[in-house]
């Protein structure tokens, strides 16, 4: 059966809530972006940091965030990130498999 998109995300909405260091820095997983097949992961250890709005005014304060893509940019396999989040291989070659053929 083909790899649909739907399957991609359940499996990566089970991803939610995991820890995972990106750079040295702890964090969680907060979201998954559907459209740009990403992660988004929340800083665990910084502080509030001040979140401009479209003008580049300061808005408000917000976690800092960094958002991860499923596949690495440098070759056809998982980002390192997302793969360090998953523990069994079987289950890492699973969405591999799903993020490859989703992407075509």
């Amino acid at each position: 059966m083909e790899p649909t998109l739907d399957d991609l995300l359940a499996t990566l909405h089970g991803l939610v809530g995991r820890e995972v260091h990106l750079d040295g820095v702890p964090c969680q997983v907060v979201e998954i972006l559907v459209e740009q097949h990403a992660i988004v992961l929340r800083d665990l250890n910084a502080g509030k940091v001040i979140q401009p709005n479209q003008h580049g005014d300061p808005q408000r304060r917000v976690d800092r965030t960094f958002t991860v893509p499923v596949m690495s940019p440098l070759d056809d396999e998982l980002h390192p990130v997302l793969s360090a989040l998953i523990e069994e291989e079987a289950e890492r070659e699973r969405l591999l498999a799903l993020a490859r053929g989703v992407r075509g």
